[in-house]
């Protein structure tokens, strides 16, 4: 990875506090009463804040804070710290002090942060101590390790399918109790999203899962869940330790030509690292199938500015943080779409960027789809055929009549469709996903108030929000 990866705490650099709270004053007070360089606090309340205590304090909108400069983040919730640190590292603040946990940093990095966050409880400031840069040691390489002929990787829930469709692969019990869930997308499996909501407390029931899994077995149901729950406590324990365990029981899979991996055995294993926060999962696959997906006599040809792409391939491991905001989104559009047991044909992806939702909607088996992308069409073109779907077609301009092309589903963003545009331009999408900054709250009113579209689902990540039109839907 090129760049520096760690930071010194020193007195020369410029600090501030994410956060106005009673720890944050304590904070503060300790750097300024040792000399160092404290400028005062972000927050998103900051106008009220000035008012009402008087003291020094921006949002981080205003880009007028230094990016070499560190941040301490000071709210107490673990969930909540993470959050901000995501969304700090994605404006290019990486110089950060918070309760690093779970998969943020390896073992080694996230206790030297911890301490340095903690160290201020004891009123000592670790002067001159190495720090990480947000995230920049979690993965260096797609590969973990080599297992005799076999290698060990971490492969983006993008690219993780259930069993193929060859009936001598993979489990052939699924084929008895849901032929429907063979070849799709992992998270798509309703049975084991039901499960893992239900084991881990999101909800009270899991009937789906009990009905077609576990009752095939003849065996009591009741014990079954419980012995579940025992074996997610002990995958707790050994997560809470690193991640040897999951190394040693890699999932296993196989490459599909289709441009993924069918995964053979581990499914239970994927879903709990993804709802543990992960969007990579170690799998362990044959040194040739690696090479299908590495897909290096495509690269040798290839000169393109890879920092400025955040596709499912280890060419591209290097932007993980956007890649994790995208990989939930990714998964919250796969299970809805595959809940309303629809097919869809075409596919229009206006985003403007690397073309990550025309491959997501490809792997779907949309057979029409095109992408487009206002500067360097070319380098998007060869980034295609990385992922052999050089049958993507690339736009580099948007006219109505392109716009007015029959599309079953069509994707836009705030920037390449202004709300106020919508009645011009889209006219005959079944399906319409407007992607837009999480600040704009209101966007969900003001396309239903500019085109003929109800809402169906919201889902929020960390900076963007993605609202899901239906043109014969019911607004929920």
């Amino acid at each position: 990875m090129k760049g520096k990866k760690s930071f010194y705490l020193s007195k020369r650099k410029k600090y501030y506090i994410y956060g106005y709270t009673k720890r944050a004053v304590l904070v503060a007070e300790l750097l300024q009463r040792e000399k160092y360089n404290f400028c005062g606090y972000i927050d998103k309340d900051a106008e009220r804040l000035k008012k009402e205590y008087q003291i020094e304090v921006r949002t981080i909108d205003n880009n007028e804070i230094d990016k070499k400069s560190i941040i301490y983040i000071s709210c107490y919730s673990i969930d909540t710290q993470h959050k901000i640190a995501e969304m700090l590292s994605r404006r290019g603040y990486n110089n950060l002090i918070f309760m690093a946990a779970g998969n943020s940093f390896s073992d080694k990095y996230a206790t030297i942060v911890r301490k340095a966050w903690e160290m201020y409880d004891f009123e000592q400031i670790p002067h001159m101590i190495k720090l990480p840069k947000y995230r920049t040691d979690y993965i260096e390489s797609d590969v973990i390790k080599k297992r005799g002929k076999d290698i060990i990787a971490w492969i983006p829930v993008e690219l993780l399918y259930s069993i193929p469709k060859e009936k001598d692969k993979g489990d052939p019990q699924i084929w008895k109790i849901a032929p429907n869930d063979v070849d799709i997308p992992l998270v798509a499996i309703n049975r084991e999203v039901q499960f893992f909501e239900c084991i881990m407390n999101h909800s009270n029931t899991c009937n789906e899962y009990v009905d077609s899994y576990l009752k095939l077995y003849n065996i009591d149901v009741k014990s079954k869940l419980i012995e579940r729950r025992k074996i997610l406590q002990i995958w707790d324990q050994e997560l809470a330790r690193g991640m040897g365990y999951f190394y040693d029981a890699a999932v296993k899979g196989i490459w599909n030509n289709a441009g993924y991996f069918n995964v053979l055995d581990g499914t239970h294993r994927c879903f709990y690292l993804l709802y543990r926060g992960f969007n990579m999962i170690p799998m362990i696959i044959s040194e040739n199938d690696y090479k299908k997906y590495y897909n290096e006599n495509a690269l040798k040809n290839l000169e393109i500015n890879w920092s400025e792409m955040s596709l499912p391939h280890p060419k591209m491991y290097h932007n993980m943080l956007d890649n994790k905001e995208r990989s939930f989104l990714w998964v919250s559009i796969t299970q809805f779409f595959w809940e309303r047991k629809e097919r869809y044909h075409s596919f229009l992806d206006l985003e403007d960027r690397d073309g990550y939702w025309a491959l997501a909607f490809k792997y779907y088996g949309i057979q029409k789809i095109t992408c487009y992308k206002s500067k360097k069409e070319n380098d998007l073109k060869k980034a295609m055929s990385l992922f052999r779907a050089e049958n993507i077609e690339i736009i580099s301009s948007l006219t109505i009549k392109i716009i007015d092309d029959d599309y079953d589903i069509i994707w836009c963003t705030d920037q390449t469709i202004p709300v106020k545009d919508f009645d011009k331009f889209v006219k005959k999408g079944k399906i319409l996903i407007y992607d837009c900054d999480e600040k704009n709250a209101s966007i969900s009113t003001k396309i239903r108030n500019n085109s003929p579209f109800f809402c169906y689902i919201s889902v929020c990540g960390v900076m963007r929000t993605i609202y899901v039109f239906d043109e014969d839907g019911v607004n929920e």
